[in-house]
């Protein structure tokens, strides 16, 4: 019998454990055991010289992780402050069991990416794909259609190609950043992960990727079948090439032959886990790069301040598209809102010109549902959710939705504040209000609302590029990514929207967004027109944003408030369920360090009640010689976020 140090795959594993097995074992071998009441993935770690109470390895798989690839995820976990078990947990998730059997199954060829891209691709249309395997897509590279590249596109591609560091490829939406980018990959016999943050912007990548290089790429994300993820996984593993398009979890698979990394949209905040454990993709798809010694490159229209920081810093390198399309980028004009009225006359005027051109409009409203506010129309109290203390959302069909825990209802007919049978009154305007007034306005038109919740997003956006729709109504899940031909005018409803704000990232993420809202119309022959509808008085950063100097100024504010990226921010939090004791517990806490600010009550979600500390240093060794002690002090207590968002 021979003593091994396992770490179980399973978020409560802070330290390895020691299990037995009749054979020997080498040194990051990945096995099965049994965690506590579950059975889960472990890694070897090292032989034991003591043997005190054991369990068994139940399996021993021949799949062993490479060196740099646990080097990368000890980092990974040190970083965030994580259990070492809750990021081999994201390599080796749960789900792959079933009935006992893990995901290192022997590769099915009918669990290919074709069926898994089928379920994505907007092409209703589409009867058969070409099947092709992974060794035949290697002996077609030499068939690859030839896309003349402008000079400013050669020039990207061949600075990319030297270039040494992670490397940001800035352009204008229509520049041509994706073809850039896949023409600059060096090594199709190796693998090639490009990174997306939402999986509706696969669509486009994998179009370009099956017309220009006669590949099938694999599209992988989280919600992916069972079945497709074990296949998925033998094939990572091995030494087959291939490219790979997937949201933020496909980062964290084992990949063997991993040559190459692209992270479109790189200024995104949905690479940021927003939930246990907390992590960064774009940061540790860069640290990921380093520990395998292989290339990054970033995308973004609209670079994230903390990328530019780098830039600055000498840190990465820079080659910027200035190619634009056709028109140039879609005009601005700000027309102010009355608010009496949802849209203004001014608006509606142009909206009809631009249906009676038979050219489509895109407005842009980030609210789901009918009203985000339903009050009693007897005490005139606003409906809560009583596990978030969170103003409840109304939709349409009399259901009521939180928007913090997504917990769903039906509209109360008696009132939980006064208890009085009661009917309720809306306030505020969401996508579904929006959707019902323009149909009044426009009945002959075609309007269609998409949001991150919409069942049947393929075929709304087939509807939208086959012209069948005339307006789009849109939360931000189609402000980037998406190559509309026939979009002329974007509306920016309420422009007023999140631009007062405690969190210091708000301007930032507005100005991106803004950006890429913008560049979904006049992308093709037609010129485009954005307006933003504000009902307040014209602010600075209507201004700034009109003249293209945002960045600058958020900038020198960070630099002025000593927030990142000229600074680095943790938050450590505590929770629980009565918030009496809570309150008085983080009272009690004396840290005596002015660069810890608090507590703040963070709120109710889920009936756990939170408050919060903020830890705000020079650099990440000030911020970890700061929260160790308390770490160590509190480990079973507190939950650390490094970096929040």
């Amino acid at each position: 019998m021979f003593f091994f140090n396992v770490y179980a795959a399973n978020s409560f594993c802070s330290k390895p454990y020691i299990y037995a097995y009749s054979e020997d074992l080498e040194k990051n071998t990945v096995v099965s055991i049994s965690f506590g009441t579950k059975t889960c993935f472990g890694v070897i770690i090292s032989k034991s010289t003591e043997i005190p109470n054991y369990k068994t390895i139940i399996k021993a798989y021949k799949f062993i992780l490479k060196s740099t690839f646990f080097s990368y995820l000890l980092n990974f976990a040190s970083y965030y402050y994580l259990n070492i078990g809750a990021v081999l947990e994201l390599v080796f998730p749960s789900i792959a069991f079933q009935k006992g059997y893990p995901i290192l199954l022997e590769y099915n060829e009918k669990n290919y990416a074709l069926y898994q891209i089928l379920k994505i691709l907007p092409l209703k249309k589409i009867k058969e794909l070409k099947k092709i395997t992974c060794q035949e897509n290697i002996k077609n590279i030499g068939t690859t259609i030839d896309i003349k590249l402008s000079e400013d596109q050669k020039k990207a591609v061949l600075f990319i190609k030297n270039s040494k560091k992670t490397c940001l490829l800035e352009g204008v939406t229509g520049s041509g950043k994706t073809i850039v980018a896949l023409k600059s990959i060096k090594d199709f016999s190796k693998k090639i992960l490009i990174l997306v943050p939402e999986i509706n912007l696969a669509y486009n990548w994998v179009k370009t990727i099956e017309e220009t290089f006669n590949i099938i790429p694999f599209v992988y994300n989280s919600k992916i079948s069972k079945s497709f993820k074990k296949s998925f996984y033998n094939w990572a593993i091995s030494d087959d090439p291939g490219i790979i398009i997937g949201t933020r979890s496909a980062l964290m698979i084992p990949y063997s032959n991993l040559d190459y990394i692209i992270i479109d949209e790189e200024h995104s905040t949905s690479y940021r886990q927003d939930v246990y454990p907390y992590y960064n993709a774009r940061d540790m798809a860069i640290l990921l790069s380093k520990n395998l010694q292989i290339q990054t490159l970033l995308l973004s229209a609209t670079p994230s301040l903390e990328t530019i920081y780098n830039i600055k810093a000498n840190k990465y390198d820079h080659i910027k598209l200035i190619r634009e399309p056709k028109h140039g980028l879609a005009k601005i004009s700000y027309i102010k809102g009355n608010a009496n009225e949802i849209l203004s006359a001014e608006i509606l005027s142009k909206v009809k010109k631009t249906f009676e051109k038979n050219q489509q409009v895109l407005f842009f409203l980030n609210r789901k549902g009918y009203s985000p506010y339903c009050y009693c129309n007897k005490c005139k109290n606003i409906l809560m959710c009583k596990d978030c203390e969170s103003a409840l959302t109304f939709y349409l069909g009399y259901k009521i939705i939180c928007h913090k825990c997504n917990k769903k209802n039906y509209l109360p007919k008696t009132c939980p504040d006064c208890n009085q049978s009661t009917t309720w009154s809306f306030w505020g305007l969401g996508v579904q209000k929006l959707n019902e007034f323009l149909l009044s306005i426009f009945p002959n038109n075609v309007f269609s609302v998409i949001t991150c919740d919409s069942e049947d997003i393929s075929e709304q956006l087939n509807n939208i590029y086959e012209n069948k729709i005339n307006g789009i109504i849109a939360t931000q899940i189609l402000a980037q990514g998406y190559d509309f031909k026939n979009i002329a005018l974007v509306i920016v409803v309420d422009a007023d929207m999140g631009l007062v704000s405690t969190d210091f990232r708000a301007m930032e993420k507005i100005y991106q967004l803004w950006q890429q809202i913008r560049g979904r119309s006049g992308r093709h022959d037609i010129q485009g027109e954005m307006i933003l509808q504000n009902f307040k008085k014209e602010n600075r950063f209507l201004e700034l944003f009109k003249k293209n100097n945002v960045i600058s100024y958020l900038l020198e504010d960070r630099y002025k408030f000593d927030w990142p990226p000229f600074s680095k921010t943790a938050f450590l939090k505590f929770k629980g369920k009565n918030r009496e004791k809570l309150e008085k517990f983080v009272d009690s806490l004396q840290f005596n360090n002015p660069k810890i600010l608090g507590p703040m009550f963070f709120g109710l979600q889920n009936k756990i009640f939170e408050f919060r500390f903020l830890v705000k240093a020079k650099n990440h060794l000030e911020i970890k010689e700061i929260i160790n002690p308390i770490y160590k002090k509190f480990k079973t207590k507190i939950e650390i976020e490094i970096d929040p968002y």
